[in-house]
Parts: structure tokens; C-alpha cells; sequence
């Protein structure tokens, strides 16, 4: 989304508000910003740059666990770029009882776009043969589902929270 349209949604989403008596704090309202605070905490939505460091500079895995490896890279940083269309290429090495093979066409796949990473709130992964067929406000729902299922609370470890 470019940054007039975002200006243009953000203006109609305080008109609304407005329109139905809904109060604003104006000091907590943000706009543009990649640094925010949130309950005490600083957040920022791009990730550490040494892990896109990391990750261009991976040696060429030579197996399955070196090419986890490398993949579990990609999705640290997964849930600030839109992953899913850079790493489709390289989804068959995950499918179970498939045999591991580097291409070299794997190796000049570029993995970064030309204006810089994009920013995105949520992670990806690949959709199973069924949910390739869903109709595209199926695959949003879908989406949501699991951008919801990978953000709730878990009781377990209450320290994150």
C-alpha cells in the first residue's frame, strides 16, 4: 500500500470514528512511524539487518538440514515482508519423501525486491493442494485465521506476553 493511499484510509477510518462519537487520544494516534511504544516496550517494524545479512550471505545448503536451517532464517524475519511469492521456488524441498537437490537456478533466485523489503504484519506459509483451490476471499479468511492462530496467547509462555 502506498503511503497516500494508507494517509487517504487513515482519514476515512478517523471520519468514521468521528461521525459516531468515538474519542481519540490524539498524542497515542501514530501515523508513518516505524518505531512505535507499546506497553512500555519499543517496537519496531523492521527487523535486525544482520539477519538479512545472515541470510543473503548463507553458504549454498548441501542437504535438508542446511537448507532448514537457512529457511528457519527466512522466517524470523517472515512476519515483517511479504515471503510467499520469493519462497514458492523453494517449497518442494520441504514436502516430505521429496529427495534433496540444489539447483543452481535456486541460487540466482533473488530473494529481496528492488525497492527493499516489504513490510507486511504477518507471516506465510505454503497453502496445502486444497487450499490452493479456495476461491481468493476464502484464501484472505484463511489468512486471518492463521495470522490470528500464530498471535494468540499461549498460557505456556506468559513471559512474551
Amino acid at each position: 500500500m502506498l503511503l497516500e493511499e494508507a494517509f487517504f484510509q487513515a482519514v476515512e477510518w478517523l471520519d468514521v470514528c468521528g461521525r459516531n462519537g468515538i474519542t481519540l487520544n490524539l498524542s497515542k494516534f501514530l501515523f508513518a512511524k516505524t518505531t512505535v511504544e507499546f506497553a512500555s516496550f519499543e517496537m519496531s517494524m523492521h527487523p535486525c539487518p544482520h539477519y538479512f545479512e545472515t541470510i543473503q550471505n548463507f553458504p549454498t545448503p548441501r542437504n535438508i538440514t542446511d537448507f532448514r536451517s537457512w529457511f528457519g532464517l527466512v522466517n524470523q524475519v517472515a512476519y515483517a515482508f511479504a515471503s510467499t511469492e520469493r519462497v514458492q521456488p523453494f517449497g518442494h524441498l520441504l514436502k516430505p519423501g521429496t529427495c534433496f537437490e540444489w539447483t543452481k537456478k535456486l541460487d540466482h533466485l533473488p530473494f529481496c525486491c528492488n525497492e527493499g523489503w516489504k513490510i507486511t504484519l504477518v507471516g506465510s506459509r505454503f497453502t496445502s493442494g486444497a487450499e490452493s483451490h479456495y476461491a481468493p476471499v476464502e484464501g484472505e479468511a484463511l489468512a486471518a485465521i492463521d495470522a490470528l492462530d500464530k498471535a494468540r496467547h499461549s498460557p505456556l509462555r506468559p513471559w512474551l506476553f
